[in-house]
């Protein structure tokens, strides 16, 4: 259903027909969001799915007013508290908005007469981010005219007490899937045909009993990912094919290399949402994942992979990496990865087809980054962002902020830093930290000096429901802490700086311009009044070379002197040189340890990967 994306087939429900279809069970899948493209335009519908404030839940407002139809009477508080306070929408974006709301209804009776709904005995909704209210509203008509279909949800929106509320406040719903249903939901449809009640003994799933909601335990993670079949994504590419929007879509065919995170098992980032079961990580062999690749884009024609996982493996630099690269496949993937990779890892992962990575830098400050568990510093992040610059790799980060705990001086650290960063990608946006369920700020607020106020304020225009129900559906939280307001006003600077970055990037460079074995001379178009040259010789020149990667000064000072052995600089002249590099932002420092910014001759500017 809207809003979810049109670019990307959705690869839960396109696993679990494979399932299906492996024991005899025919399914299809209905992609009715392309329809609802088509009907308010592919740009409009881009932007909701791709590129606005999704806190503001313009997708759910859309389909709440047609499930509560006494929601349209704060059409007026919405649009003023959420669009215009909340995120300080300009108002041709509100019109753009509000005008989504005449698309809802005729959009409902379409999907009723798209599809034969009576050759299906279950009907299933997969219900993530923005889906929830467009599922509830489609499910409830479809429970009316044909009240023997059985109606079964699942998918993020489901996850934990966010799934056994649904099934309460919804009577239309029979199951609910609150977990992992790779094989329990294939055995409850097992069990329906077979006319055999569902029992207990299915685990992770809500059902109804005189009139209760009764959910059993999750089970186990599923541990080894290569047992689960090649996604199925036929319907999709069928439907896309009759849509008129078919010229406009550009698809990145998701794909499943791994679950969990390897990084929260062992120290989950205070403000990451994903549940402690679900960080169990887990990753396919690289023969499997390599079979999946080349299966998927070989099927579909499509070379632009994106793998949903929420952390690369490791392991996969010693062994799915270096095969990717050896095959030279012409398959381009789409990575989220940890922040604190080496130089010859993003060459790497450059040479395998990985065009874009997602890293997770989050903060360009020590002490935030440590408020957040990130397991990094700010100078690792920079270093990373410098080599993606120099290997062509793509790189999207968001500058986080307002974290309980935080000080003046980061933000004015990240400010200075910015200034000599303008070379290097910046942020695709900046904003304030978010309370997402789940996370260790929302499962123990207490002890990082959180107040947890209630369920997002956003979500009283989507369900008329008490403060205790609205809490249950809630993924994303109200909060407050001592010096929230501080950290705000702090913040608009910071905010001025990443806006700036992003206007100076364009033309911004400090790389070398050109070199002799003695000689480089660097080249600074950084600031907006025009360009600079430096030349340095030796031992100016090995001391830059040398510090492509963060190192303390003694590392330095150990390198220079086994380089020059006699002959080599003293100390002070060395720390007379990194100071002039440091003042003159070519480097960057901190706690003692020094990071050339200056990048080779003529590095790629990466491209848009997709």
């Amino acid at each position: 259903m809207p809003f979810g994306g049109i670019e990307r087939p959705q690869i839960g429900v396109s696993t679990l027909k494979a399932q299906l279809l492996a024991q005899g069970t025919p399914c299809e899948i209905a992609y009715l969001n392309l329809g609802f493209a088509a009907a308010i335009g592919y740009d409009l519908y881009s932007w909701l799915t791709n590129y606005y404030n999704y806190s503001v839940f313009a997708g759910e407002r859309t389909f709440a007013r047609v499930l509560f139809p006494q929601l349209a009477r704060n059409d007026d508080r919405y649009a003023q508290d959420v669009l215009t306070g909340q995120a300080s929408f300009q108002p041709w974006q509100i019109a753009r908005v509000m005008r989504l709301r005449f698309f809802a209804q005729p959009f409902l009776d379409y999907c009723l007469h798209a599809v034969d709904w009576s050759r299906y005995s279950v009907i299933g909704f997969s219900s993530t981010f923005e889906q929830n209210l467009a599922s509830l509203a489609l499910a409830r008509r479809l429970k009316e005219r044909y009240p023997e279909k059985v109606i079964v949800f699942g998918g993020g929106n489901c996850a934990g007490e966010m799934g056994l509320q649904i099934h309460r406040s919804f009577p239309w719903i029979d199951y609910v899937f609150t977990g992992e249903a790779d094989f329990t939901f294939p055995e409850l449809v097992r069990r329906l045909r077979a006319g055999d009640p569902a029992r207990e003994d299915i685990p992770g799933y809500v059902r109804r009993e005189q009139a209760a909601s009764v959910a059993t335990p999750a089970g186990p993670p599923l541990r080894d990912l290569d047992t689960l079949p090649y996604p199925n994504y036929d319907d999709f590419f069928r439907q896309l094919a009759l849509s008129p929007l078919v010229h406009r879509v550009g698809v990145l065919l998701p794909i499943e290399t791994s679950r969990g995170c390897w990084w929260g098992e062992k120290q989950h980032c205070t403000f990451c949402g994903l549940a402690r079961d679900e960080a169990v990580f887990r990753a396919k062999s690289a023969k499997r994942t390599l079979s999946d690749m080349e299966y998927l884009a070989s099927r579909y024609g499509v070379k632009y992979l994106g793998p949903v996982d929420n952390i690369l493996s490791m392991k996969y630099f010693d062994t799915l990496l270096p095969e990717l690269k050896q095959r030279r496949s012409g398959i381009r993937l789409l990575y989220e990865t940890k922040a604190n990779l080496k130089r010859d890892q993003v060459a790497l992962l450059r040479d395998a087809g990985v065009v874009s990575i997602q890293p997770g830098i989050e903060s360009l400050s020590d002490h935030q980054l440590r408020l957040m568990r990130k397991g990094v510093t700010a100078l690792q992040n920079v270093q990373l962002l410098k080599w993606c610059e120099e290997f062509g790799v793509r790189v999207h980060w968001n500058h986080l902020y307002g974290f309980p705990g935080e000080r003046e001086d980061d933000y004015r650290d990240a400010i200075d830093m910015i200034a000599g960063l303008t070379h290097l990608p910046p942020a695709d946006a900046s904003g304030p930290m978010r309370l997402d369920r789940f996370s260790p700020y929302c499962e123990c607020p207490e002890a990082f000096g959180l107040r947890v106020l209630g369920a997002a304020p956003v979500y009283q225009y989507l369900y008329p429901f008490d403060t205790a129900v609205l809490n249950n559906l809630a993924y994303f939280f109200d909060y407050d802490y001592e010096g929230k307001g501080k950290a705000l006003r702090l913040a608009i600077p910071l905010q001025q700086a990443v806006d700036n970055w992003k206007l100076a990037y364009p033309t911004s460079r400090l790389e070398v311009a050109w070199r002799t074995p003695d000689e480089i001379v660097v080249l600074d178009s950084r600031l907006r009044r025009g360009y600079s040259l430096y030349r340095f010789f030796e031992p100016e020149k090995t001391v830059i070379e040398f510090c492509d990667s963060a190192h303390p000064f003694d590392a330095i000072a150990k390198f220079v002197s086994e380089r020059y052995g006699s002959s080599a600089p003293s100390p002070d002249w060395l720390r007379q040189f990194l100071r002039y590099m440091v003042n003159r932002r070519l480097m960057l420092t901190r706690n003692n340890r020094y990071l050339s910014l200056i990048l080779p001759a003529r590095a790629p500017r990466p491209r848009d990967a997709w």
